[in-house]
């Protein structure tokens, strides 16, 4: 037969009891503070993971991207409600849904190798019950740095591939206003680029050449030449003391089907990996030419005049002689002033007077 408890009994399993409820209610707190904290990490992260996948593309353009990253901000706060963002950057502000300049402010600049290019700024309204720094997390403070620390890096890739750009379309409209060919190749002689000159040059299209060898146009003796070259430059770029900028210079002639011989002059330099070893050439080829035919023509001359100069010389020895009594010339110091001219027979003047006699010659 049960018992019934006495009062004591009573109080003492209801103070037990409370003393197990507040022990309850302490974890839940407990427990509710962590998921809190969770979900604030969560929430940094995801600002982080956003913020690397709007800068990520190399051609976003840059107001764009920086509008799109200060819209991200202000929900990975802790009060986003009561939360406006700022960016600075290369003087132009970029703001949040709503700005406001609050109360509280936390700052991170943009760094750069240079210095400062701006500032990340976070600003808080209404009262807020303080933490690590007034109002904000530590954790929102390694945010907002790292958040910086992206910004500065975007904008100086960015900068450099804007930069990048413009140089490669002032290079690319110089070369196609050129009248030489600018080119470049690997190793193999492949060809990389080719300037638009190429087709009046040669007369064959840019694009059926891309990927070709540089050779594949050349005559057999230039084609030999150029890879006996470019082995030579290659064997000599691993020598002490060589200069690795230094200037490679050739002729060779060109032989597109069913056309007559081009000629060019080229002048080629290394192209260096980030090692410094050498993974391809760049060129400039001038055509030559009318320059070339008029040596070669130059030189048909100088040895023509050569053999017409030893003819006279073979027969410079020769006397006039008169082709009616057969005496040896000398009028008027014949032999003398003509000794290096190619003579013929002819009349002298005793014999002119004896067979002609009406002829007078002139005084």
């Amino acid at each position: 037969m049960l018992r019934r408890p006495t009062y004591s009994k009573l109080q003492q399993c209801l103070t037990a009891l409370k003393r197990r409820s507040g022990r309850g209610r302490s974890v839940a707190a407990e427990l509710a503070a962590e998921r809190h904290k969770l979900n604030e990490r969560i929430k940094e992260l995801d600002c982080l993971y956003s913020l690397s996948e709007l800068i990520s593309p190399k051609d976003v353009a840059l107001e764009e991207t920086l509008q799109a990253a200060v819209a991200i901000l202000p929900p990975a706060w802790q009060y986003p409600a009561q939360t406006t963002a700022r960016i600075t950057l290369a003087g132009q502000q970029y703001l949040s849904a709503s700005f406001r300049e609050g109360r509280w402010c936390q700052t991170a600049e943009i760094p750069s190798p240079a210095g400062p290019l701006g500032t990340v700024e976070i600003f808080y309204s209404g009262e807020l019950p303080p933490a690590d720094e007034g109002p904000f997390l530590k954790e929102e403070r390694a945010l907002i740095e790292a958040v910086a620390l992206k910004l500065g890096s975007f904008y100086q890739q960015h900068q450099a591939a804007a930069a990048l750009r413009h140089s490669e379309a002032m290079y690319r409209s110089l070369a196609d206003m050129m009248h030489d060919v600018v080119w470049t190749t690997d190793l193999d002689l492949k060809l990389t680029y080719l300037s638009p000159s190429v087709e009046k040059a040669l007369g064959l299209k840019r694009q059926d050449l891309i990927g070709k060898t540089l050779m594949r146009s050349m005559s057999a003796e230039s084609r030999s030449q150029a890879r006996d070259l470019l082995q030579a430059e290659i064997a000599r770029d691993n020598q002490p003391g060589i200069d690795p900028d230094r200037a490679i210079s050739f002729e060779c002639a060109y032989q597109p089907s069913g056309e007559a011989t081009v000629w060019f002059e080229n002048l080629a330099t290394f192209i260096r990996d980030e090692n410094g070893r050498a993974c391809g050439l760049h060129g400039v080829s001038r055509d030559i030419t009318e320059r070339k035919q008029a040596a070669l023509e130059r030189e048909r001359l100088i040895a023509e005049l050569q053999q017409a100069l030893s003819e006279v010389k073979a027969l410079s020895g020769l006397l006039p002689i008169c082709a009616n009594c057969k005496k040896i010339r000398d009028d008027q110091g014949y032999i003398s002033q003509h000794s290096q001219a190619l003579f013929s027979h002819g009349i002298c003047p005793d014999c002119a007077r004896l067979l002609y006699p009406e002829f007078k010659p002139p005084k």
